[in-house]
């Protein structure tokens, strides 16, 4: 093996005493200002030894909290309201609370809180000098980049008392590994360790693979099988679908006001919805087994009636009495077989009971398989999940139940789209790294769905890395802010100019960039298909549970509320919101049509091109081709 002359295990050493003395600056920590011991004449003291001097003032009042004082002592000096001391008002407020000033003293201690300079003193800046540097939170972003080895980081230096088989050759190892990173990067040294593993894995080494992978298609575009449908055909009919369930929620709240419902999310899951349903979803004629079992996110039923109005199952009636299924003219707010006994399969909410229906029903296919006493081997059970609901304590139990029991004919698919009720589900962290760990440690096969065609060319051509670093570190807060406000100079600006990778988007023009920003993996169909068929084989051949994690975007096509803070909120729609959807879909309306519709009777918005269009003839061919219709459901006599 060729020998490095960088020592990596004296690096190591040297960054463990750089933590600890790290460690206890921290706790030894002072404010930012130290003070000259001695006194001065009044009218030439320093704004360190003013400052000292007003601290000593502060510590008298034991009272009140620094923060207590803080409010009160700006809103008595602030008498005009403005927000914002002048020099005047901060000496009157000094000399009220014990400090008079003196001569120069006043506009030298008013520099000194007037930070940035701008002739004015804030009430940050007021606090800010009060208070003194903060330390470091150790909770700050900086998890998302910690060490993350076999030893927590707090115990790193453990690692290097224990016994290794032969010291020196690892020491050869270690340096040829510094050697790696020095010239490739660590981006490109990670990837490189992850195959090294994934091949041991494969081989036989019983070595624990990493939680995370990173931040990437986990299928690549060179591994994309050929797409077997008609991609154009199943785009209209994903608009035709995506419309009618919008259609229904905001036609049944301008009807029936508080009705509510959500139309942002299936916007958001329809594209994954509709690939599964025209090539995986499997009915109960399907053979080698009963069927596929659904459970569909909760939120995204108006999705499941807007098909099967295409597909003459619901009546126009019934979907435009969405929400008012009592006396059997409408349709449920929600999946559930009680109230819509002759549609509905299984129950999807409260949340977190779909997930752990689902296991359940996995398990229960097994058992049924294994005891001779039906055969399920060709049945999947599919649960959609929301980021969101993954939360739920009900999930997270199903996960780890479904890892424990090696249940591989269960396949999860989570709508990461980054939005709860009322925001983003966790801004200041990168959701699906966090649940790809979470899925991994508990034993399931990790499928991401991340980058759309476009998007993902600037991920392929990365040769350093250093676009992918940019991608991990870049919160989800700020990937929501991108996608509500659609500014590709802005994208551009902050994501590439400011890292230095300017040169990468140069072909680009800002809307191309920003349109390839806003078609993720989760709107891809060829995206969608390629990880649905990797966790179909894995269904298939492989022991162990299966997860797609699917970047997708609430609202998806609502232009003017898509990724917003209040698209879960999102009940009805305008007519120029209404124009602006049909035009981005391509619906057959007017604008005449919309502005006249839609004013009391008839469901004018609803489209359904009729059984002999061809749209509805390939949907009908799919499913059954598949096994028939989807979710159907024939209850027993007297139940």
């Amino acid at each position: 093996m060729m020998r490095w002359t960088a020592p990596f295990k004296r690096l190591a050493q040297a960054g463990v005493e750089t933590a600890r003395t790290n460690r206890l600056g921290s706790r030894l920590y002072t404010p930012m200002i130290k003070f000259r011991a001695g006194s001065t004449a009044l009218g030439d003291r320093s704004a360190e030894e003013l400052l000292n001097q007003l601290r000593s003032v502060i510590g008298k009042d034991s009272s009140s909290s620094l923060l207590q004082l803080s409010n009160e002592w700006f809103g008595r000096a602030d008498k005009d309201r403005s927000m914002q001391l002048q020099a005047e008002e901060l000496s009157s407020l000094m000399a009220d609370v014990g400090l008079p000033l003196e001569g120069k003293e006043v506009q030298t201690f008013f520099e000194f809180f007037d930070i940035n300079k701008s002739g004015s003193v804030s009430y940050t800046e007021f606090t800010a000098t009060l208070r003194g540097e903060m330390p470091q939170f150790a909770a700050s972003l900086a998890f998302m980049n910690q060490y993350r080895g076999h030893y927590p980081s707090a115990m790193v230096s453990s690692g290097t008392d224990l016994a290794i088989f032969d010291k020196a050759e690892a020491e050869e190892w270690i340096e040829s590994l510094d050697a790696v990173i020095q010239h490739h990067g660590p981006t490109r040294t990670r990837f490189m360790l992850h195959e090294l593993m994934d091949e041991a894995v494969r081989k036989g080494v019983k070595v624990s693979p990493p939680i995370t992978t990173p931040m990437i298609n986990s299928i690549p575009t060179s591994a994309e099988p050929s797409y077997p449908g008609d991609l154009a055909m199943e785009r209209r009919v994903s608009n035709l679908v995506r419309w009618n369930a919008a259609v229904m929620v905001s036609d049944g709240n301008k009807r029936a006001m508080g009705v509510g419902g959500h139309i942002g999310t299936f916007a958001s899951i329809c594209d994954v919805w509709e690939v599964g349903m025209n090539h995986f979803f499997r009915g109960k004629a399907y053979g080698g087994g009963q069927g596929d079992q659904i459970y569909m996110q909760g939120h995204a039923s108006p999705g499941a009636y807007a098909r099967a109005y295409l597909e003459g199952r619901l009546s126009l009636e019934r979907i435009m009495n969405f929400r008012q299924e009592v006396g059997g003219k409408g349709v449920s707010s929600y999946p559930h077989p009680r109230l819509m006994p002759d549609f509905w399969e299984n129950p999807t909410v409260s949340m977190g009971i779909g997930p752990l229906c689902a296991v359940t029903q996995a398990r229960f296919f097994r058992y049924l398989h294994l005891r001779g006493m039906a055969d399920t081997s060709a049945s999947r059970v599919w649960c959609f999940i929301g980021d969101g609901e993954m939360d739920e304590p009900e999930s997270i139990y199903a996960i780890a139940r479904a890892g424990y029991e090696r249940l591989n004919n269960l396949i999860m698919i989570v709508n990461c789209n980054y939005q709860r009720l009322d925001g983003p589900v966790r801004g200041n962290s990168k959701v699906i790294q966090e649940f790809e760990g979470v899925f991994r440690g508990a034993g399931f096969d990790c499928i991401k769905l991340i980058w759309g065609s476009e998007w993902n060319k600037l991920v392929d051509k990365d040769p350093d890395g250093r676009f992918i670093e940019v991608l991990e570190r870049t919160p989800d807060g700020d990937c929501q802010r991108y996608a509500a406000k659609q500014d590709g100079a802005l994208l551009r600006k902050e994501m590439f100019d400011d890292n230095g990778l300017g040169d990468r988007v140069a072909h680009l023009t800002d809307a191309e960039l920003i349109s390839a920003y806003m078609q993720p993996g989760g709107h891809d169909h060829k995206k969608i298909f390629a990880a649905m068929l990797q966790a179909e084989k894995n269904a298939e051949s492989g022991g162990r549970p299966s997860v797609i994690l699917a970047k997708t975007l609430k609202g998806f096509s609502l232009a003017t509320f898509q990724g917003r803070n209040t698209v879960h909120q999102q009940k009805t729609m305008k007519d120029d919101e209404l124009m602006g959807f049909r035009t981005v879909l391509d619906i057959p309306l007017t604008d005449e049509q919309i502005r006249s519709g839609g004013e009391g009777q008839g469901g004018e918005f609803f489209r359904n091109p009729g059984m002999d269009s061809p749209e509805v003839k390939y949907m009908v061919e799919q499913r059954q081709r598949l096994g028939g219709v989807y979710p159907p459901r024939e209850p027993p006599e007297g139940s």
